[in-house]
């Protein structure tokens, strides 16, 4: 089997035969294909590095109407293109991250809801949990949220009001 110098990006053994090592960026083993796949990992490079210009957003979210903290869920701030979160803390905190705890988000526009947040009341007949909870619903999804927020580098912490949850007059749990 023949193969082209010019093709290869690493020499080493073939068959029986013995060719001399040689280096990736050496003169005769560059060539415009691979001057290109190493253009595209340095773009895709620089592009997570990108990433280090997140700010990292905190908060807290108390409920409305004593400013206690609300205690379970996870925050999330997205836009139709991204998304990020962090978890409650049992003071009412909050860190957010995307793609790893509080790594923080672009700054931007999103829609801001909060998911699970709930608390276990019971336990049914079959040992399933009962669940209640915590917040009114509107705020526990995207396609309900009205709540929108703008992160910016000087607007990165926010404090954000919640009604608590209040069952529907007439509905039986």
């Amino acid at each position: 089997m023949i193969i082209p110098r010019s093709n290869m990006l690493i020499w080493g053994r073939i068959g029986k035969s013995h060719i001399p090592s040689r280096s990736f960026l050496s003169s005769n083993s560059f060539s415009l294909q691979n001057g290109c796949v190493f253009f595209a990992l340095l773009l895709s490079l620089s592009l997570l590095a990108g990433c280090g210009d997140n700010i990292r957003a905190t908060g807290k979210v108390v409920y409305s109407d004593d400013k206690s903290p609300l205690t379970a869920g996870v925050i999330c701030f997205e836009t139709p293109t991204f998304m990020a979160r962090g978890p409650l803390q049992p003071d009412g905190t909050f860190r957010i991250g995307s793609l790893k705890d509080s790594d923080g988000l672009p700054a931007g526009t999103y829609s801001v809801y909060i998911m699970d947040a709930i608390k276990i009341i019971g336990t049914d007949k079959d040992g399933g949990s009962i669940i209640e909870p915590l917040i009114d619903e509107k705020i526990t999804s995207i396609s309900t949220t009205d709540l929108i927020l703008e992160v910016t580098p000087s607007m990165k912490y926010f404090e954000i009001e919640v009604e608590r949850y209040k069952p529907k007059t007439g509905t039986r749990r």
